[in-house]
């Protein structure tokens, strides 16, 4: 297992099939069962509208969303292949990028690096213009600075428009949850 100083960590999670809350509280279990991960925060759990490609008229169930926060000692490419491992064991099957997801984890930071390969882009290359995305994080870690705009995820909450509302349906104690 390929491994680095500990960095910390942002994850995005949502899920808009089934039940998509118990699933999203199902991903975090299985995100603290990883070896070299360390969750510490998580985000309140909030709803949204799904994102779907302009022009799209099919009925697309909301998404419920969190981030947690940790540590690890993962390369980037290892701690994405054990959320992809996640992804599968719950039962999402890759097919097209704006399908109805039992389960959605993206690595949104690591550290202060910006990190570009083949199918991994770090900072996750759509999270500014992501409601879902900023406002849990911004919860939890308010002064995280963005690698790439040098803003606060509270500053870059704050200047989010026409992303889509966002609606708080669970609060997390302080960042626990378990």
């Amino acid at each position: 297992m390929q491994e680095v100083d500990r960095k910390e960590i942002a994850i995005g999670i949502g899920s808009n099939l089934g039940d998509p809350l118990a699933q999203v509280k199902e991903a975090i279990l299985h995100l603290k069962q990883i070896s070299h991960l360390k969750i510490s925060k998580v985000s309140s759990f909030y709803q949204s509208k799904a994102l779907v490609p302009t022009g799209c008229t099919d009925i697309v169930p909301n998404y419920i969303n969190a981030v947690a926060i940790g540590q690890t000692s993962l390369y980037p490419q290892a701690l994405l292949d054990n959320l992809l491992s996640i992804e599968k064991h719950m039962g999402r099957c890759r097919q097209k990028k704006w399908e109805s997801r039992v389960i959605d984890l993206d690595l949104l930071l690591y550290g202060m690096e910006i990190y570009e390969r083949k199918g991994l882009q770090i900072p996750h290359p759509e999270m500014l213009a992501r409601r879902f995305v900023l406002e849990p994080l911004a919860e939890i870690k308010p002064e995280w600075i963005h690698p790439r705009v040098h803003k606060t995820m509270k500053e870059l909450a704050g200047q989010i428009f026409g992303s889509g509302d966002i609606c708080l349906i669970e609060r997390s104690e302080n960042g626990n949850f378990y």
